[in-house]
């Protein structure tokens, strides 16, 4: 589950990163466009500052194979002054992008709970409403309800066919009930609702910044701006008499300040203030803008959604990393070179992370990090071999593996679930997927075969051999064991060898001696062949 868990959380990194990267670029030039149009109507100034919200619901769709992820999680490399014990298989555990996944979708399932809660609340609320009559008014037909539960008009729903009003609705002069219907009629008619929907969600996504809960300030302002003006120029009113009647509003159906009120009631008005000054100075000193010029700003954002909506492609093979930095880099530079490749599962393509591939005869090696990748920096100029080895999975060996200079060595493994019978697969540099396999038979589970107690179980039987250790002999000692579906090691063999020192039987005199769990296939237990490194280091 946790290693599902952080394949998942590197790959969603990966493409989130570049989500939030092209998104800030697009928001910041949609505040420009709007600092460019700050005298224009509230209309115009309300589609663009959609745009940015409608552009931070599209993810990256425009696939490409340049550069590498904003945040690469980076690769594993085998230090070579590290002691080696013996081998336990360390336990999954989360890494960072794994948290920062999981804080991100707690607050994003919170997010929309509570506002699918906030909305049947309301709901309720206006369960009882009275209705009152049918009106037609701008060539929409909708319902009136009054209701005690509520202090302003209000419609709920996309496209609601329902308008509701408190209960001092009596109170007002007929122009100012019909500019009041007339606003909550153009939330409607401009499907306000629907794009308060896309708001909403767009704000749970990124809640984390500050543009976008910036650019949701102004479209809630621009929002109630340009129902207003359609108000007014739909009905008889002028500017300054409607500006009078959202005074009235405010007067007659905010609630009055008290302590646990006072913030709310402060920002309703701070809002209504914005809206009178929009009516009665702004929209006298409105800049009109030709037809032309819209057209041509229209043009630009759209055409801004194209390079701003691509991701690195993962092809089947990882991109080659970028040059490393200080001491490394200063390595890297002499008459070295590197080896790098990708680690999957041969019948799945899944990526297999924690695989070790080293370099045979040498101290040279890397483990895969959670996409598969492994990188070997520093490699002298030469031809090797390459073995890669995954527990619950046949080892593999590449031959005539050429490092050259300041180049750039590319080798996958594709491994095949634990052999039974066959030998070792072992392919060519020159033909990668060239596997020579039919010999051999494969057996896949679910749970691998485990020591009872856990690894220190196999450790605490390891002796280091005499002999080993006064020759200064350390490495690691590779054993395939059979363990059969009864938990009993009825057969091992050395894949790699420390030689004639007593490594080798110590080896496979810890492992005999521990007690195992068998595999499991589809909650059956099964025999199978398993690879098992053991390490020898001296203090």
């Amino acid at each position: 589950m946790i290693a599902t868990v952080n394949t998942s959380a590197g790959a969603w990194l990966d493409y989130f990163s570049y989500a939030v990267l092209q998104n800030t670029i697009f928001l910041t030039v949609i505040f420009l466009v709007l600092y460019l149009l700050r005298s224009a109507n509230a209309r115009l100034k309300y589609g663009v500052s959609i745009l940015g919200i409608i552009k931070l619901l599209i993810p990256p769709f425009l696939p490409g194979s340049f550069g590498s992820s904003p945040t690469p999680l980076g690769s594993a490399l085998i230090d070579t002054n590290i002691t080696l014990l013996p081998a336990e298989p360390a336990e999954p555990k989360l890494i960072l992008a794994s948290v920062i996944f999981l804080v991100w979708s707690s607050i994003l399932i919170f997010r929309f709970v509570s506002c699918l809660f906030s909305t049947i609340k309301l709901r309720w609320q206006v369960r009882t409403a009275s209705f009152i009559k049918s009106i037609t008014m701008d060539n929409f037909t909708f319902k009136l309800f009054k209701s005690s539960d509520i202090r302003v008009p209000m419609s709920i729903g996309i496209r609601p066919r329902r308008i509701f009003v408190p209960d001092s609705w009596s109170t007002f002069p007929p122009a100012q009930q019909e500019s009041l219907l007339r606003h909550e009629v153009a939330h409607i008619q401009r499907w306000d609702g629907l794009f308060h929907i896309f708001q909403v969600i767009a704000q749970s996504i990124y809640f984390f910044h500050p543009l976008v809960w910036l650019l949701s300030a102004r479209v809630n302002d621009y929002r109630e701006m340009a129902c207003d003006d359609i108000a007014v120029e739909q009905s008889d009113i002028t500017p300054l008499t409607y500006s009078r009647c959202l005074v009235h509003v405010a007067e007659k159906m905010l609630p009055t300040c008290s302590y646990s009120s006072a913030s709310a009631l402060i920002k309703q008005r701070n809002k209504l203030y914005h809206r009178v000054n929009y009516q009665v100075k702004e929209s006298t000193n409105m800049k009109t803008y030709s037809k032309r010029k819209i057209r041509f700003m229209w043009s630009v954002l759209f055409l801004l959604f194209i390079p701003l909506s691509w991701y690195c492609k993962s092809s089947e093979s990882p991109q080659e990393p970028p040059p490393g930095s200080g001491e490394d880099e200063k390595v890297s530079s002499a008459l070295v070179g590197k080896i790098w490749g990708q680690v999957t599962h041969a019948e799945t393509g899944d990526p297999l992370p924690g695989a070790n591939v080293h370099v045979v005869g040498t101290t040279l090696g890397a483990a895969t990090d959670m996409a598969g990748r492994y990188y070997i920096v520093n490699v002298p100029p030469g031809v090797y071999q390459l073995e890669c080895s995954f527990i619950g999975f046949a080892s593999m060996l590449i031959a005539d593996v050429k490092v050259a200079v300041k180049a750039s060595s590319q080798q996958d493994f594709k491994l095949k679930a634990a052999i039974i019978h066959g030998e070792k697969i072992s392919v060519t540099a020159n033909k990668p997927n060239d596997l020579k396999t039919e010999s051999a038979i494969y057996i896949a589970y679910d749970e691998p075969p485990l020591p009872v107690g856990g690894w220190s179980a196999v450790q605490k039987h390891l002796v280091y051999p005499e002999i080993a250790r006064k020759a200064g002999v350390e490495g690691v000692v590779t054993v395939s064991a059979h363990i059969d579906a009864h938990g009993n090691v009825i057969e091992t063999k050395i894949e790699k060898s420390l030689g004639d020192n007593g490594c080798d039987e110590a080896a496979i005199t810890a492992i005999k001696k521990a007690k195992w769990t068998p595999a499991k296939q589809r909650g059956k237990p099964v025999a199978v062949w398993v690879g098992i490194p053991v390490e020898f280091k001296l203090k």
